[in-house]
């Protein structure tokens, strides 16, 4: 029981590394030798830095030993990862607000019972004339 004391003294002072600190030091030992935090991320199926555990970190020490022993290759171990799509935007974009002439007319159905305008119903009619 002493023993336990002593060592959560230790860690409580600093004298003993932390859980943070072990995995700071391991993603930096990783890095180093060309594995990207988030391929690291991605093997382990975390959202971020903070969601690895002590059992996460025992599982990279391994995978950290093979690449470093020549064992097992980066890309084997931890495979690359494909960009998320990115969510279109609307910064940036022009829209005309003409319509072109090959564009179907815009013949929208009025909502909530409003009455369609007079230019919809115009273009229509211009429309279909066209059409015959």
């Amino acid at each position: 029981m002493q023993l336990i004391y002593g060592r959560r003294t230790e860690v409580a002072v600093g004298d003993a590394q932390t859980l943070d600190a072990r995995r700071s030091a391991l993603l930096d030992r990783l890095q180093k030798i060309g594995v990207p935090i988030e391929r690291v991320l991605s093997k382990l199926g975390k959202a971020g830095i903070e969601d690895i555990g002590l059992e996460d970190v025992e599982v990279l020490i391994g995978l950290g030993t093979a690449i470093k022993n020549g064992e097992a290759q980066i890309d084997d171990l931890f495979p690359p990862v494909a960009p998320a799509p990115a969510a279109p935007s609307e910064d940036g974009k022009r829209i005309s607000l003409k319509q072109n002439k090959n564009d179907a007319p815009a013949t929208s159905q009025p909502q909530g019972g409003e009455q369609a305008s007079m230019e919809d119903q115009l273009r229509a009619s211009v429309e279909q004339s066209r059409k015959k």
